[in-house]
């Protein structure tokens, strides 16, 4: 099934700029358990293990004080990095939660202290990579984004700044693993690292502005074809399934921004009425983003499009009929595209010499 080709892919952004805290946690928690009974509690350890011990379950607790996030923040990102205290090549599942008081108490040595502290409704689940270097503090070793979990806490009365966080970390339900773990140091020099990033309701007038695509690339998928600037462009099928690269260079982009309202206009250069080989009035569309903050300008070597790593985060656009030549109007406009944005500015490295780079091909949904 062709699509139309479009041209004038601009790239229209609306961002607010973010504030970054960071903190290091003050003390932390071990509960260990035996079958079902709460063996031991630890609040002196300097080796962090997760989710179990010497064959025994157990969960670990964090306290990170003086959190500096008002009331109401719109948090935009949370992470907590760890040190790798030994090797672990295997995969383990590990939930992560918060106490859901406002005003958590200092952990103590009596039985089921973690267990019995009510937790957030909202968590993430987080399966690390391989942690293969001891002393390493990489992304390997940084959770996902815990956003959700410390947007719960900072909207209920009780919260002000310089309140507490307690976060808790188990084994999740569906882990399978009967061995593995992974160890993080707990040392006042080592210790886990707590990063917020956040924006106020009333943080002032967002910044919008406009890109035009710097290059274009089309790629056959299975055969692995790559052609830059083609002169056409067209979605889904050219003599092939195929990916479509669009290239914004030097986006001038910070990291330290929300991203409010982003979409791509296009503007049709032919109708696609009865184009449509299956009787179809539309067609469905997967847009991601090349999440690297080095993503090279496009080339001609094979499979250039598909080695490149997506955004985890994606947009489904379902595209409807274009009805005339030179038509630019709601139908040529992509979804809302702040999610798989913002995931590209939060990787590693990212600056305002970066290339944001989409990718568009056949949803498996179509």
């Amino acid at each position: 099934t062709p699509t139309p080709t479009p041209i004038s892919d601009d790239l229209f952004l609306s961002f607010t700029t973010t504030t970054l805290f960071q903190v290091t946690a003050r003390s932390w928690s071990k509960e260990r358990y035996a079958g079902l009974t709460t063996s031991s509690i630890s609040t002196v350890s300097t080796t962090l293990e997760f989710p179990r011990v010497r064959g025994n379950e157990q969960k670990v607790g964090l306290k990170f004080d003086g959190i500096n996030v008002p009331l109401n923040a719109i948090i935009t990102n949370v992470t907590i990095q760890f040190t790798a205290a030994e090797l672990n090549y295997g995969e383990v599942a590990l939930r992560i939660t918060a106490e859901g008081n406002t005003s958590p108490a200092n952990f103590g040595s009596s039985l089921n202290d973690l267990s019995s502290r009510a937790v957030t409704n909202t968590y993430v689940d987080w399966v690390p990579e391989p942690w293969l270097i001891v002393d390493e503090s990489s992304t390997a070793q940084q959770t996902p984004n815990l956003r959700s979990i410390v947007q719960e806490l900072v909207v209920q009365p009780g919260w002000t700044r310089g309140k507490s966080i307690v976060i808790i970390i188990s084994r999740a339900p569906y882990d399978l693993s009967s061995n593995t773990r992974i160890a993080s140091y707990g040392t006042s020099t080592t210790a886990p690292k707590i990063s917020i990033t956040y924006t106020l309701p009333s943080s002032g007038s967002a910044t919008s502005t406009t890109y035009t695509a710097n290059t274009v690339s089309t790629q056959n998928i299975d055969e692995g074809v790559a052609v830059v600037n083609p002169s056409s462009l067209k979605f889904t099928y050219n003599d092939g399934e195929q990916v479509i690269g669009i290239q914004y260079q030097s986006v001038s982009l910070p990291t330290n921004i929300l991203i409010l309202k982003s979409f791509i206009q296009f503007t049709s250069v032919e109708s696609s009425l009865n184009l449509f080989t299956d009787n179809s009035t539309q067609i469905k569309l997967q847009i991601t983003t090349h999440v690297s903050s080095t993503s090279t300008p496009f080339s001609t070597n094979s499979f250039d499009l598909s080695q490149r790593k997506n955004s985890n985060n994606f947009v489904e656009w379902t595209v409807q009929e274009w009805l005339n030549v030179d038509e630019r109007g709601i139908r040529q406009q992509t979804p809302e595209l702040s999610n798989i944005i913002q995931e590209a500015l939060g990787s590693s490295g990212w600056n305002s010499a970066s290339n944001l780079t989409f990718f568009f091909q056949r949803s498996a949904n179509d």
